[in-house]
């Protein structure tokens, strides 16, 4: 099972970045709020779900990383140059920790949801988390948790019923404030 942390330290097409993050309790969130500001990238990346190629990584974007405690999901948002929501993409985990510098991490199931801003909704590497089970990457327990927790998001975010996602630019500013 492999781990992504928030601060990406080993990503070597960013050529420079900045990096915060606070803990917020809340009664709509209790977790890590983390900001990585691409300030440099080697080249834009663009995904194409079906509709045209969309930018989610240049100089100057900012992915904005909501680790929510006891969730069995991490959401990051990628935000472009001109400050508008790219995608929002919520890995499924088997657990969320802290790195011993304090820096968020997750244990990633292989699975992902993207929410378009448009409402429209894509489950990804549905294949990749099948293979891990039969690989024994996963446990029975741990498929089982990421797709009933992945078809609840997905039916949050169709009925748009999903806070984390409507208070991003909230997010957004508190930790770009808490950090001026």
């Amino acid at each position: 099972m492999k781990k992504k942390f928030a601060d990406e330290p080993g990503w070597f097409r960013i050529y420079e970045k900045s990096y915060v993050q606070m803990y917020v309790e809340e009664a709509s969130f209790t977790g890590y709020v983390s900001l990585l500001t691409l300030k440099k990238v080697e080249e834009p990346i663009c995904v194409n779900y079906g509709g045209g190629d969309l930018c989610i990584v240049d100089n100057d974007y900012e992915w904005l990383m909501l680790f929510p405690i006891h969730r069995k999901f991490a959401v990051t948002a990628s935000i472009d140059n001109h400050g508008n929501i790219v995608q929002w993409y919520i890995d499924l985990i088997k657990d969320m920790g802290l790195t011993e510098a304090g820096v968020p991490y997750i244990e990633d199931l292989y699975l992902d949801i993207v929410y378009l801003p448009d409402g429209c909704v894509y489950v990804l590497d549905a294949d990749e988390l099948e293979d891990a089970l039969e690989k024994g990457t996963v446990s029975e327990e741990d498929y089982i948790t990421a797709k009933e927790t992945a078809a609840q998001l997905v039916k949050n975010l169709q009925n748009e019923n999903n806070l984390m996602m409507a208070e991003t630019l909230r997010f957004l500013g508190l930790v770009k404030h808490a950090t001026s």
